[in-house]
């Protein structure tokens, strides 16, 4: 009952009349480097590097030449993406909406991989009517559905391994 009401007589009650001011103050202050440096644990990488053991990291960067198809892809893809931006620069939102920007260049970047995962992707609903209107691409896209070699990526499309990528146990990037 002791700790309880130190609590309350030394930092609750003075912030509830003070605030953040004068004796408030004084209280977050107290509260912060008597109660919470003590009881707060701060835990690194560097510090908990032992008991972590991840594999060391591998970068390969490597250059990729696309074709007539996959460049004219992206380059719809990239023109729209740009012109999105340019809206949130013009109204003055782009830190409202970091998420979105995050999103687009996500989008990027799948495209890069294969246009399926843009295409056939749950949150570019919005994206891919604009896109798909092309009609190189939406003759491209055809042929990737029709023939057993998918035009794009040059994959057999029966060998290739289907992935979920609605389930969440899948990382793609």
């Amino acid at each position: 009952m002791v700790h309880y009401c130190h609590f309350n007589k030394n930092i609750l009650n003075p912030i509830k009349r003070s605030g953040s001011i004068g004796e408030g103050k004084k209280a977050y202050m107290k509260l912060q480097q008597q109660i919470l440096d003590e009881i707060l644990l701060r835990r690194t990488k560097t510090s908990r590097a032992d008991d972590i053991k991840l594999p060391p990291r591998i970068v390969t960067v490597r250059q990729e030449k696309l074709d007539a198809n996959e460049e004219d892809y992206y380059e719809a893809l990239y023109t729209q993406s740009q012109a999105q931006f340019n809206t949130y620069v013009q109204s003055g939102t782009v830190l409202n909406n970091y998420a979105h920007i995050f999103d687009i260049l996500i989008r990027l970047r799948q495209a890069v991989d294969h246009p399926y995962l843009v295409i056939h992707s749950n949150s570019s609903k919005d994206l891919t009517p604009l896109i798909t209107n092309d009609k190189k691409r939406k003759a491209a896209i055809e042929e990737c559905d029709t023939v057993p070699d998918c035009g794009l990526c040059r994959g057999n499309k029966n060998t290739l391994k289907k992935i979920d990528f609605t389930n969440n146990n899948n990382n793609i990037l």
